[in-house]
């Protein structure tokens, strides 16, 4: 493994054991760094984002947002598919409007 990581890297590791000032990475072993928020952040600070940003600079790229249920997305129909007659899209199985994996936002 050693020689294949030498390979790779185009030249030899250094001999004598650790590089001072360099520690490795412990993910199971080392103490996780982390700090939360209050709930009521994260619920405004999203909310704000959708708002102010996501939502106006969706519909200025042809996005319409939609609701299926409790699943919302944002759709823009291909540029392909405004010419399709609708009963070619049924005819592929899917419904009028469907959204495609391409074409799909989920929120």
């Amino acid at each position: 493994l050693i020689s294949e990581l030498e390979q790779a890297a185009g030249k030899a590791l250094a001999a004598g054991g650790p590089t001072p000032g360099v520690k490795s990475m412990r993910a199971q072993m080392d103490r996780l760094q982390w700090s939360s928020r209050p709930l009521l952040y994260y619920a405004l600070s999203d909310g704000l984002v959708q708002a102010a940003y996501a939502a106006p600079k969706m519909r200025s790229l042809g996005y319409t947002r939609r609701r299926t249920g409790e699943l919302g997305y944002y759709y823009r129909r291909g540029r392909g598919a405004a010419a399709e007659p609708a009963s070619s899209a049924e005819a592929r199985g899917g419904e009028r409007g469907a959204p495609s994996a391409a074409d799909a936002f989920v929120f």
